[in-house]
């Protein structure tokens, strides 16, 4: 929509030419809504069993299907680019047809932007939208609408005596019930499983998905959910080696949704029905799983992990991703020192065998720990070392978790009070909705713990953001979420850092142990064992905790 003229479009992959209809390409603020729309589509979704992250690459052709000038303007040549954020719920409702296969109907138009969180906001000229809908698109009967917006689209409709159903949606995820219907998309998951060759491409796209990690999947929850399901409602015609990969496909999604354990057991037996050549890499799943939920135990872990073993100088990727799971391992159970040795040798071997897509894992520990053991000499090799890796052509190390884990080994080195540039990184990390929630949550963590001293803009900026964590750890809409889920962790640690820093009154032992145990999470219990001093529970587990 131009600024003296309405019009309507339709969005998609493989629309048809038609003789005489406009199609532009989007300017940058509606390629901007697209790429939110990316995030927030996996973020609103109930199941996901398909990769998303190839959309993001190509926002859908539009195509314009009527046009009208406003206010007597005159018309202009069609030509230049589409802009405008008010696309941003449309794309994500591209996006769930695309991925789900499923069509939408053909009563439904809607216009909101859409955050990376899923929150629907306002657009400009509801009215005159409504209007070009009511007059050129007489199928169109039921009109989305961000949900603050809702009174100005009722009162339009009534005034203007337009046959129009308003919608409003607050979310993306609303939006998407009041389309497919809640339930609607769950059972799309299980009609993809009618029959058994069906349920069997479910199940292995869904094991591939959490193979691929974090390269294809922007949030874990759907995952886990979709995973959840197919085992519930599949349970008795799924065989031994489908119900093995679901299971697995459900551990490794739920330790990346939230830290969250496995809902069935896991154990080296299922590794049978996975290919060899994923058994290893398996197995870090595994390793890894123990260091965030503590299912399997650590020493269950070490010795499941043993027989997959090689030495450094004979290991091949997945034994290196091996090392790499339990030397995160050996951080927190006790011995942060010896990991940062394995993490540097880790990152250096991807790095001479070419395996650049690994090389930033082992990095981010490397200056994750560096920090945590106060070792300035091991910060400045990784400095030089990313210098090394960035002229190679690596590209995440110029990525957000590398970019957290250099500001915050930086901060903890400089005693938390830091130079001007890793307060601004960590301002620009946890202002930066289209990252991964943990990720920027724990900046923002790690910013509130910066000495302010007499600094006022610190100061303000610490208090916007402590109200953002605040706000998104509130249940949304009623119900506690993945999202909210996580910001309350991060709560919970800011409220420790407080204590520890001298905020707060510092409570004695079991009264420090009772409140990290009540966190419900075995990670802190790996930490809980390690620390040295029964007296400073609190400010073990706020310095080495690896989030």
């Amino acid at each position: 929509m131009g600024p003296k003229e309405s019009s309507l479009w339709s969005l998609g992959w493989n629309a048809p030419h038609v003789e005489g209809a406009l199609s532009v390409p989007f300017e940058s603020d509606s390629v901007t809504a697209w790429q939110r729309a990316s995030v927030a589509f996996p973020r609103s979704v109930p199941v996901l069993w398909r990769p998303v992250h190839e959309l993001g690459a190509r926002p859908p052709r539009p195509v314009q299907l009527t046009r009208r000038l406003l206010d007597g303007a005159q018309a202009a040549a069609r030509d230049g680019a589409l802009k405008g954020d008010s696309f941003g719920l449309p794309f994500v409702l591209a996006m769930a047809s695309r991925v789900f296969e499923k069509g939408l109907p053909s009563d439904v138009a809607a216009t909101g932007a859409v955050a990376p969180s899923g929150v629907v906001g306002n657009v400009g000229r509801l009215e005159a939208k409504l209007d070009i809908l009511a007059s050129d698109a007489p199928q169109v009967r039921r009109v989305l609408v961000p949900a603050l917006q809702e009174e100005e689209a009722r009162a339009h409709v009534r005034e203007a005596g337009l046959e129009l159903e308003i919608v409003p949606v607050p979310s993306a995820a609303r939006a998407l019930s009041e389309v497919f219907g809640h339930e609607g998309l769950l059972e799309l998951l299980l009609s993809e499983g009618g029959t058994p060759e069906r349920r069997s491409g479910v199940v292995r796209s869904l094991f591939r998905l959490v193979v691929a990690g974090r390269r294809a999947v922007v949030e874990w929850t759907a995952v886990k959910s979709a995973a959840r399901l197919a085992l519930k409602r599949w349970s008795y015609e799924l065989d031994e080696k489908e119900r093995a990969l679901l299971q697995l496909s459900e551990a490794v999604a739920a330790r990346h949704d939230a830290n969250e354990p496995s809902s069935s057991p896991i154990g080296p037996d299922l590794l049978a029905h996975v290919p060899p050549s994923r058994r290893v890499e398996l197995m870090a799943h595994f390793v890894q799983q123990s260091h965030d939920t503590g299912q399997p135990s650590a020493d269950d872990a070490k010795a499941w992990a043993e027989p997959f073993r090689r030495p450094l100088d004979e290991a091949f990727t997945p034994h290196l991703r091996l090392e790499g799971a339990l030397a995160r391992l050996q951080a927190v159970t006790g011995d942060p020192s010896g990991a940062l040795e394995i993490q540097e040798n880790l990152a250096r071997l991807y790095l001479d065998a070419f395996e650049l897509a690994d090389v930033s894992f082992s990095l981010c520990e490397w200056y994750r720990l560096a920090g945590v053991v106060g070792d300035a000499e091991a910060l400045a090799r990784a400095e030089a070392f990313r210098d090394e890796a960035e002229q190679l052509g690596v590209t995440d190390v110029a990525g957000p978790y590398v970019r957290l884990a250099r500001a915050r080994s930086r901060a903890c080195l400089a005693e938390l009070a830091p130079s001007p540039d890793v307060i601004e990184e960590l301002r620009e990390l946890s202002n930066d909705p289209m990252i991964p929630q943990h990720v920027r949550w724990s900046a923002t963590r790690w910013l509130l713990r910066l000495r302010a001293e007499k600094s006022a803009t610190l100061l303000q900026l610490q208090e916007s953001r402590r109200r953002d964590l605040e706000a998104a750890a509130r249940p949304v809409e009623g119900r506690t979420t993945s999202s909210s889920r996580t910001a309350a962790r991060f709560r919970a640690l800011v409220e420790i850092d407080a204590i520890v820093d001298g905020a707060g009154q510092r409570p004695d032992p079991d009264d420090a142990r009772r409140r990290l145990e009540g966190m419900g999470e075995e990670l802190i219990g790996h930490l809980l064992i390690a620390a040295d001093d029964e007296a400073d529970l609190l400010s073990h587990v706020a310095w080495h905790y690896p989030y």
